[in-house]
């Protein structure tokens, strides 16, 4: 059991580390599309994609694009976990133990999703109160 466990940590991990390289393999040619004026081209349609960066002259604006994109992967993961959870439930056949499982599952997850909108909410005030102060 004990050998599973760590073969299964590992692989997570590895799991991770391939899900943070295609991040960033991902990321980076935009930033350097947005800062060059390089065209990407799209191999499937044949022609170029629009920079999904166009606009974007500040620090200030790219991490904001960064955030925006890390919510709507929020949103995803989000969705998917509430899916979880409910085939959890659904296919749990009244065994108490799955109830439970798939009911937390669906209640840390909402519990997770208030608390990141709302500490980005919290966040964007707190940034608006200091960029009118300071203007003054």
């Amino acid at each position: 059991m004990k050998y599973s466990q760590s073969l299964f940590k590992k692989k997570y991990v590895i799991a991770c580390m391939l899900f943070a390289v295609n991040f960033f393999i991902v990321l980076v040619p935009h930033a350097f599309a947005a800062s060059g004026g390089i065209t990407l081209t799209n191999p499937l349609a044949g022609g170029t994609t629009t920079n999904p960066l166009a606009g974007v002259t500040t620090p200030e604006q790219f991490i904001g694009r960064i955030i925006q994109g890390v919510l709507g992967l929020v949103g995803v993961v989000t969705l998917v976990m509430f899916l979880w959870g409910g085939f959890i439930w659904l296919f749990s056949f009244g065994e108490p133990e799955r109830v439970k499982k798939g009911l937390n599952t669906m209640l840390w997850t909402g519990a997770g999703l208030v608390t990141i909108f709302g500490s980005t909410v919290v966040i964007r005030w707190f940034l608006k109160v200091l960029t009118d102060t300071a203007t003054r």
